[in-house]
């Protein structure tokens, strides 16, 4: 088992939360034993005066307020001032279960585990039963996630609200990739493709629960679909180029297209699909560095 102090640090990225975040972080601070530590990375508008009073404290409380927005700068930065040899990465608006850090730190007692994709509980659903949740589709990247299961297993990804890393990971240059902008869609992915292509594994532990609320104002919720389908052509493309095989690159085109198109007719809405091609365009463009990074400049 991995040594020393502190054994876990919990990463918490948040923009706009209020009150629900005080909540989350309480939670989380009475799980947390021995010099464990929690690191809240907020991009809100303003600063949090009840968590600027809290880290003078609460030694094991640290509390940031950055200017840059972004899910993956704010996991990054994350990194950069946490200490623990696990790093464990949950939403904001988590509720988490009595045995989820104690169950992220056992399963490193495998050297070879170089994450953990922990259970994802939404209310009023049962546990998946779906023996393909977790994995990745090389030819056209359909990911499939269900991660409520209760099947312990090795898997591709992992739910961005409910993932740790080892901290040796991180020391192969592995970072969250900041183009992955919008609502950052697809960036857990990539993260969990950079992992196991440095040749460690990602397992899924289902005693490694949180509930997640998914609330509906801040976070990373973005209600204008056009946006939306700009960034999901945008990071699928990303995506697909980091990673993927140039073979399967026109049958994955195709499948994205069609996507978009049969979302544009539902709508009623041609311009959904421009959007969302301009966005594949702006995804290739962003891989092969053409111009600055996609999500800090103009879109569509």
């Amino acid at each position: 088992m991995l040594t020393g102090s502190p054994r876990i640090s919990v990463i918490i990225p948040t923009y706009n939360r209020g009150e629900l975040l005080i909540r989350t972080v309480n939670h989380f601070l009475e799980l947390l034993s021995g010099d464990d530590e929690l690191v809240i990375i907020d991009q809100s508008d303003t600063p949090s005066p009840i968590l600027l009073e809290m880290q003078i404290t609460n030694r094991q409380l640290t509390y940031l307020h950055i200017k840059e927005k972004g899910l993956p700068n704010a996991r990054n930065v994350g990194v950069q001032h946490a200490s623990g040899k696990i790093i464990l990465f949950c939403d904001d608006d988590t509720i988490p279960q009595p045995g989820l850090i104690n169950a992220h730190v056992r399963a490193y007692d495998d050297p070879t585990i170089g994450a953990v994709a922990g259970r994802v509980i939404l209310h009023g659903t049962q546990p998946c039963s779906d023996s393909a949740f977790g994995t990745i589709r090389q030819a056209d990247f359909r990911i499939i996630g269900h991660f409520s299961s209760m099947e312990r297993k090795r898997v591709d990804h992992f739910q961005g609200c409910n993932f740790s890393v080892s901290r040796q990971v991180f020391h192969q240059g592995v970072l969250s990739d900041k183009r992955f902008g919008g609502t950052a869609h697809l960036e857990e992915s990539d993260l969990a493709l950079q992992i196991t292509e440095k040749g460690f594994r990602i397992l899924f532990e289902p005693e490694a629960a949180l509930v997640h609320l998914i609330q509906a104002g801040g976070g990373c919720r973005m209600p204008d679909m056009g946006r939306w389908l700009y960034w999901y052509g945008h990071n699928y493309m990303l995506l697909q180029l980091k990673h993927g095989r140039r073979v399967f690159l026109p049958f994955f085109v195709l499948v994205r297209l069609t996507k978009l198109f049969l979302t544009a007719v539902t709508a009623k809405n041609p311009g959904l699909l421009v959007k969302g091609v301009q966005g594949l365009i702006d995804g290739g463009i962003s891989y092969f560095g053409q111009r600055e990074t996609v999500s800090q400049v103009n879109e569509p």
